[in-house]
Order: C-alpha cells, then structure tokens, then sequence
C-alpha cells in the first residue's frame, strides 16, 4: 500500500505468510505491518540536525554521496542522499523481532 503524506510517500510493506514461516515467526503474525517507509520529498533534514552522529544507538554507512544511520535495536533507518534526508524506514526492533519468533 502507498499512502500520501505531507512530506511525500509512504509505501507500507506487510508480512505474508511466506515471510513468518522463513523468520520463524508466530502464524498470527501474518498480514500485519512489516515496514512503513517515509520517502521525503522536500525533507531540509540532516544528520547534524537529527543529532544521528553523537547518538551510539545508530551505525553510520557512507558510500559516495549517500548516508545511512541504522538502528537496529529501535527499528529505524535513515538515508541521507547528498546530506539531506530522503528516507526514513521503520521496521521491527531486535527486541520486537525476537518476541515474534516461535
């Protein structure tokens, strides 16, 4: 599903039951959001202005022009394309990921 935001588009990916049965995850769990992804448009957003360098919750991946900061303990990823914000992707944590399993 794609929505339309203020900031641009946010496609919503869900968890089919191919997806639980490889990541041995509970049978419940099929059909519920796996990932929302925030594409910004317009964002004016950077790393400095989102304090991602000092946060030792994030690890940074920089290839040519492109940034990424991932949290894996909290779900989030940002992408930072020529210094300004383009995606923002939530998705499970480690902690939510491990309760899911069977």
């Amino acid at each position: 599903m794609r929505f339309t935001v203020s900031c641009g588009s946010a496609p919503v990916s869900f968890g089919d039951q191919k997806f639980v049965t490889t990541k041995q995850l509970r049978p419940e769990l099929a059909g519920t959001v796996l990932e929302i992804v925030l594409q910004h448009a317009h964002s004016s957003d950077t790393p400095e202005s989102l304090n991602l360098p000092k946060n030792r919750d994030f690890v940074r991946d920089d290839v040519r022009n492109i940034s990424t900061f991932r949290s894996i303990k909290n779900g989030i990823v940002y992408t930072f394309i020529d210094g300004k914000l383009k995606t923002t992707r939530y998705t499970f944590s480690d902690r939510e990921m491990g309760r899911a399993r069977q």
